[in-house]
């Protein structure tokens, strides 16, 4: 099997490794969310405004299955392989969508489609609030987030600070344009409050 080529130029064993590749990167990133979610949430005291201690609790504990499992719809075949082409391609498929417009097309068709099947499958991502009717828009206004999905996303940005080295509260003030219009004034207004009991308080940064 390996260094046998497709019919369409690939080389088996290349797109296994880049298949290897992608799937250490959900692995790890799973990982990272689930430290983030212990490190900051699990027997941590956070306070929401309206919320009670006991009521947050259950709020962290209600989603420990979900953090388990995070991404797990990443696993399927339609993200896997519209991810994987998307952010680990071949050599072949590299110099096809540099110089093929269709092939090019297709890649970022097949993507397009993970990303929607995956924001649409998990609501810790600020556009599954954004789904009306089973159709997602960038037109749709936006609908409250659950806490759960609020505490699971921000896992989800501290388990990518990480991944990067950033910091998550430096990241949210100057390069989160898009994630804040997605989400309503209630919904960043609770985002808020938890990133400043985790990173300190905003006017200091």
């Amino acid at each position: 099997m390996y260094g046998l080529i497709h019919e369409d130029g690939n080389n088996l064993e290349e797109v296994i490794q880049m298949e290897e590749v992608c799937l250490n990167y959900i692995k790890e990133h799973i990982s990272n969310v689930q430290k983030a979610y212990y490190e900051f949430f699990y027997n941590k005291p956070i306070y929401i405004d309206g919320i009670g201690k006991d009521e947050f609790r259950s709020y962290i504990n209600s989603i420990k299955d979900a953090i388990e499992n995070h991404d797990s719809s990443k696993f399927t075949d339609l993200e896997f392989y519209g991810y994987r082409r998307e952010y680990n391609p071949t050599e072949y498929e590299r110099k096809q969508m540099e110089n093929d417009p269709d092939f090019k097309a297709l890649i970022d068709e097949e993507y397009d489609k993970a990303w929607e099947h995956h924001l649409m499958n998990n609501d810790h991502h600020p556009k599954f609030w954004k789904v009306k009717d089973g159709v997602y828009s960038e037109n749709n206004e936006p609908k409250n987030m659950s806490l759960g999905a609020i505490i699971h996303m921000i896992c989800d940005w501290e388990a990518m600070s990480m991944y990067y080295g950033t910091n998550t509260l430096d990241w949210y003030l100057n390069n989160a344009k898009e994630e804040k219009s997605d989400m309503t004034e209630e919904t960043r207004n609770i985002v808020e409050q938890i990133l400043r009991q985790i990173h300190g308080d905003f006017d200091k940064k």
